[in-house]
């Protein structure tokens, strides 16, 4: 078999172009889940009212991802799949709102903005600075 790879030049080509190709969509995906999981630990962290549910079950599931928005689904896992609501993360104003009751008058959230921070870092976005107290 691996004779057959020697003698024909268009298979060896083949077979680099695939391992190219195969580790760099790994190298792609390995960036990805630190995002969502400093995405997921701010929203974790966050005034959302999670009703008794233990915040460490609850996921998220982004729904829309723009520069300046995203939606996402929180949820946690049973025998089927819990919905617990929706919020909107407008990174850029580091600012999270609860939409599951009213879309049109959301709910402004408070949350750990350490995990903002880290999310910011992680998607190459500037890293806001909290702003500073004058006196």
């Amino acid at each position: 078999m691996i004779n057959l790879f020697l003698k024909k030049p268009n298979y060896i080509f083949l077979l680099f172009a695939i391992l190219f190709l195969t580790s760099f969509q790994k190298a792609s995906a390995q960036e990805h889940p630190d995002c969502y999981n400093h995405l997921t630990e701010l929203v974790r962290s966050s005034s959302f009212p999670f009703n008794g549910v233990d915040t460490k079950k609850v996921n998220i599931l982004i729904d829309e991802d723009t520069p300046n928005l995203l939606r996402l689904k929180l949820f946690f896992d049973t025998d089927g799949t819990g919905t617990l609501g929706w919020v909107m993360y407008y990174p850029k104003e580091r600012k999270l709102l609860n939409i599951s009751v009213n879309l049109e008058k959301p709910l402004k959230l408070t949350f750990n903005n350490s995990f903002a921070e880290l999310y910011e870092k992680c998607k190459g976005l500037p890293v806001l600075k909290p702003a500073t107290k004058i006196k």
